[in-house]
């Protein structure tokens, strides 16, 4: 399988294996990366020195958010690329220093360069396609049979977070990293569904509203994902972003959203907030890489932000509707 300007490694190589869970290849991995590509041990050394505070945020259901001063971030967070633009993750295009693991036949695991969380990790397909969620559906269900505890798997759609929203990708990285990770089971949900392949849940929780979607058996997530998707009614890709991990069996929040960046985005500078939401921040990990917004950031105003990208009142209502049916 040719990469082009990347170079593979194969798990046996770096001295683990896919048996032993996906946070064993894909930390080694890091770590065997960041040994020899210096722009990795300058991310990894700007995402562990970023300023952290944490605050309550909502209301009826509050939960705890993270917030991360990380000025590295801030190329991704303004990206605002075109299709006929320069793919930085096409393996043509990635820099000799950078080395990837194969996951099956479609996707190279490489690591992040601008980190977020401990391993964080991209998996790109071998072609430059399109961001769509569908066609990964295969591969994701390979990943979750794969995940251990301490994997969490991403998914931002093309207008939902997505820095590079023309060339099919997921990511991963520490589940622990993530504040929702160990918040979703909390929530009460405001209406749910028994499925063929497990429980579909509305829930509402720190000013976000979400599909909690449950199984036992990490193949049955796949599907129970695009009936999901068939439930929201789109012609093309609904706008979402979507967390997956391990708890008791396998649980995916699917966030369908009505914006994909906030109103604050676009401000005056003396007002502008540069945020642009995706998996992460509405797991409860928030991005802020200038530091005026970091200073200013503060629990209203992150509430009124997610509930500006979430679903409005009329269009979740529907939503709760159709899965009542």
């Amino acid at each position: 399988m040719s990469t082009g300007g990347t170079r593979e490694l194969t798990p046996a190589q770096m001295g683990v294996a896919w048996a032993q869970g996906t946070s064993p290849v894909l930390g080694t991995l890091v770590r065997r990366v960041s040994s020899e590509w210096p722009m990795l041990r300058a991310g990894i050394t700007a995402m562990q020195q970023a300023r952290r505070r944490w605050i309550s945020v909502g209301d009826s259901a509050p939960l705890s958010v993270e917030l991360h001063h990380n000025p590295a971030r801030l190329a991704s967070v303004v990206a605002a690329p075109t299709p006929d633009a320069w793919c930085p993750l096409c393996l043509s295009n990635l820099p000799q220093e950078e080395k990837g693991v194969a996951v099956r036949e479609l996707l190279v695991a490489l690591p992040n360069p601008t980190p977020i969380i401990r391993d964080h990790v991209v998996f790109a397909h071998r072609q430059h396609v399109a961001q769509r969620l569908r066609p990964a559906l295969p591969d994701l269900a390979w990943l979750l049979a794969a995940a251990d505890e301490d994997t969490v798997f991403l998914y931002n759609g093309p207008t939902s977070g997505a820095s590079s929203p023309y060339h099919l990708h997921l990511q991963a990285g520490r589940a622990g990293d993530l504040p929702l990770t160990a918040q979703a089971s909390s929530l009460v949900p405001v209406s749910q569904r028994l499925t063929p392949w497990g429980t579909a849940a509305a829930v509402e929780g720190g000013a976000r509203r979400f599909l909690r979607l449950t199984a036992d058996d990490p193949s049955l997530i796949p599907p129970m994902i695009e009936w999901t998707l068939d439930l929201l009614m789109a012609d093309g890709e609904f706008p979402m972003n979507l967390v997956m991990w391990r708890e008791c069996g396998f649980v995916a929040a699917l966030f369908p959203r009505s914006k994909h960046r906030p109103s604050c985005y676009s401000l005056g500078e003396d007002r502008r907030i540069v945020i642009s939401p995706g998996s992460v921040e509405m797991a409860g990990l928030v991005v802020l890489p200038r530091p005026m917004d970091w200073e200013r950031m503060d629990p209203e105003t992150l509430a009124r932000i997610y509930r500006e990208v979430c679903l409005n009142d009329p269009a979740w209502d529907e939503l709760l509707a159709r899965l009542c049916r």
